[in-house]
């Protein structure tokens, strides 16, 4: 039976990320891998189970129920389910790293403008607005259209964030990303980025996260105040455009090597099994 990986999406993120595929599903084929694109808009994935059983599902939906089911199945899914739960609902991430790793306050709706209220399960600096009185409270949480939020503290250096990306418990790259108008440097919304050189307490909160995050590819998101980075959001389907753009780094390339790994791993247990 073939080997197979397959890659789960919903059909708006797929659209938007197809050269990502097309990057891993080149490097999986020449290990005689099948990559299979599962659209869980339109796919049932248990009549693909009964077809077929993956080694490794790569998990791009955000969903972790998905994840779950997939790991009932004994399947090694990338990230796993705790990963995505934590990372896709920022209530969450900072519930679990409280006390643990620095961030913004979380703040009530009566707290002292400026303030910024954000969706719990928005990403790519989407449903993030900075209110400064009452009317633009009002408004952003209209905009949510009923979405779950938070509200959090200002920080003092708008307008720039770092974003690090991770691999197996590795730093791959740090970009840092800035935006010379408005206080989101996402850049998707038409931040510039460039490479940053992490200093050594820097990775170290970097290391204490993946310490208690086991998260196998991502980016971890920090911004700035008072000159120190504060955590801010872990991505869990991480973009990796801004770092084909700014670096000679293949990032893709390198997770595909580890998806290779993983799947070699899957198939020694299997046959041991059969042993």
């Amino acid at each position: 039976m073939e080997r197979e990986c397959w890659i789960l999406y919903y059909m708006e993120d797929y659209k938007k990320n197809k050269r990502f595929v097309e990057l891993i599903g080149n490097r999986l084929e020449k290990e005689n891998i099948l990559t299979r694109v599962v659209l869980l808009n339109n796919q049932n994935i248990d009549e693909l189970l009964k077809k077929n059983t993956p080694e490794v599902v790569i998990n791009r939906s955000r969903n972790c129920e998905i994840a779950k089911r997939m790991e009932r199945e004994g399947i090694k899914v990338i990230n796993n389910s705790f990963v995505t739960k934590i990372a896709n609902d920022k209530l969450y991430t900072y519930e679990f790293l409280k006390n643990k790793i620095e961030f913004m306050p979380l703040l009530g709706d009566d707290e002292e403008y400026p303030y910024i209220i954000k969706s719990r399960t928005g990403h790519g600096g989407n449903q993030v607005y900075l209110v400064h009185n009452e009317q633009e409270r009002e408004k952003a949480v209209t905009q949510l259209e009923g979405e779950k939020y938070i509200c959090q503290r200002y920080c003092n250096e708008p307008g720039k964030d770092l974003r690090v990306y991770v691999l197996g418990g590795n730093i791959i790259t740090a970009m840092l990303r800035q935006s010379k108008k408005g206080f989101k440097s996402n850049y998707s919304l038409g931040g510039s980025a460039e490479e940053y050189t992490l200093s050594g307490e820097e990775k170290d909160i970097v290391h204490k996260i993946l310490g208690m995050i086991d998260i196998d590819y991502g980016g971890i998101d920090f911004i700035f105040h008072e000159g120190k980075l504060m955590f801010n959001e872990i991505e869990d389907a991480v973009g990796a455009r801004m770092v084909y753009e700014n670096t000679e780094i293949d990032i893709v390339g390198l997770f595909a090597d580890y998806i290779i790994a993983k799947i070699r791993e899957c198939s020694g247990s299997k046959r041991d099994v059969r042993l």
